[in-house]
This record gives C-alpha cells, structure tokens and sequence, in this order.
C-alpha cells in the first residue's frame, strides 16, 4: 500500500503529523491546553484558539483593545510566518493537522480516481485570489456589519469543521449542532480536495489564508537568501519525475530535466528530498 511506502520513506514527517494533531486538536491539545494553563485561562482548549481569521477582525476594526487575553492567537501566526520566513512554511507540510489528514486519506485512494490539475492551472493565483476575497470579508463583517458576512469564514473553515468532527467522535451528541455550511465544507475539504485529490491538499491550495501568508513570506526570504528551501540540481537526474507525483502541494514542475519549484505553493514537507534517489534534491540555505 502506498501510504505505508510513504510512511517508511519518510517516517519523521508522519510522526510530526501526529505531533501536531496532539498539539492543537482537542481534547488533548496540549500546546493550547499548556498556554491558557500558564494565562490562568479556564477556557476551551481546541483548535479555533488558533484561528487565523479573527485577528483580520482586530486589525481592520482599529479595536486593538480586543487583542487583550488573545496572546496564544497572535503568538501562535507570528511563530508561523517567522519560521515560514526562515525555513519554509514548516507547520504546512509537517504539523497542520486540517491538511496532515486529508494527505493520509489521499494516499488511500487509488491514481485513477484523483483530481489532478497541476499541468493545467497555477494553484498559487487562485489562492492569492481567495486571500483578497478573505481580506475583503473582514473588511465588510467591520465596516458594513449590516451585510451579515462577519461568521462566514467560521461557517466555512475547515479547521473548525475538523474540531468539530473530533468532537462528534467524543461526544455524539455534538452532531445536532452541525448546520449546512459545515456539511458543504467537509464535502469540499475532506472528501473533494482531500480524498479524491491528488496530494490530498486541495483546501490547502486554495483556502487556507495562513497557508498563503506563509507562502508569501517563503517567497520573500528565498528572494533575499535568507530562508532554507528546496533546490534542485538536475546533474544526475534520470528524468523519473517521481518528485512531481510525491509533491502533495503541486509545486514541482518538469521541463526534461529542467525543474521548477513553485514557492508560492511548497511547503517544505521534503518529500522529493526522500523520494528521489540520486539525490537531486537538497534543502539548503541560499
């Protein structure tokens, strides 16, 4: 079975997948749970106390006031865009646990019966796409309330439909309180850009606006040579392309033996590093 080949290829980076399901995922959550332990705070522990949506909110409100007892929030972004900047976006391809488990999925799924559209369309103008439009949402929900669009990206977040889900397995009783846009969600997220997608990232690609921001500060700092990431030396490349059909982020494209890295859409999860075995592929600073 292949998610087993995967699993021995590269066993460190599915151990992080675990990892991160334990640090942010309720009920163990352990990096939340340890956070508002050391705060005093006697709220939920569980995944939306990392949203990367409500801080659009503060900013484009000017109430920075509300930024008060949410320190694990803007610490927990700073941290990511910082490593991102440095090292690659690290906590995309090895701990996010939203695009860690549609990728396990994926890998279940036969070839055939994927979505595959990384020769035809560039991922990273769409996502930059979908990124104005979540800007725009946050601009309306605090300068046009009467629109109603504030809960929209909640409603169709897949890091919350994912908590939720934990949720129903722990406590049954949770699923009476799924609505609609949770539904549409999970049909898009786990099953249309996860288990019949090909990389298993498809939400990932397109609607994660942590995952885009991150992607733009790698962009940055490999312009500036200040961050590590993946290069690729064709010398001793036999033109096998497994890298492409290993990448889960489409970000590698062939041109005999020609490749480029697409950084607007890598997320530093090594997988061409492990599967090529002439060792083209090497993650360096420069």
């Amino acid at each position: 079975m292949k998610i087993l080949v995967a699993l021995r290829r590269h066993k460190w980076r599915y151990v992080a997948f675990v990892f991160g399901f334990l640090l942010f995922v309720s009920p163990p959550a352990l990096l939340i749970r340890a956070a508002y332990h050391w705060m005093g705070s006697s709220a939920n522990t569980d995944l939306h106390k990392v949203c990367f949506r409500m801080p659009w909110d503060w900013i484009f409100s000017g109430d920075f006031a509300i930024f008060e007892g949410r320190y694990l929030m803007i610490s927990f972004i700073i941290a990511v865009l910082v490593v991102a900047f440095f090292f690659g976006p690290l906590f995309c391809g090895w701990l996010c646990p939203v695009g860690s488990s549609t990728e396990l999925l994926s890998r279940l799924m036969p070839r055939k019966c994927k979505i595959n559209l990384s020769h035809k369309i560039n991922p990273a103008v769409l996502r930059y796409g979908f990124l104005a439009s979540f800007v725009l949402v946050a601009v309306l929900s605090t300068y046009a309330a009467g629109l109603g669009v504030a809960g929209i990206c909640c409603r169709y977040c897949a890091a919350s439909q994912f908590q939720n889900i934990v949720n129903v397995i722990f406590h049954p009783t949770e699923l009476a309180y799924w609505h609609s846009g949770g539904i549409m969600v999970i049909g898009a997220w786990l099953i249309l850009g996860g288990i019949f997608w090909q990389g298993g990232r498809g939400w990932c690609l397109y609607n994660c606006p942590l995952g885009v921001i991150s992607n733009i500060f790698h962009f940055a700092g490999s312009k500036l040579g200040l961050t590590y990431k993946i290069k690729h030396d064709p010398t001793n490349c036999t033109e096998c392309y497994k890298c492409e059909d290993v990448c889960p982020s489409w970000a590698i494209k062939r041109h005999s033996k020609e490749i480029d890295i697409n950084r607007h859409t890598c997320n530093a999860c090594l997988e061409c590093v492990k599967v090529c075995h002439k060792s083209c592929f090497k993650y360096e600073r420069g």
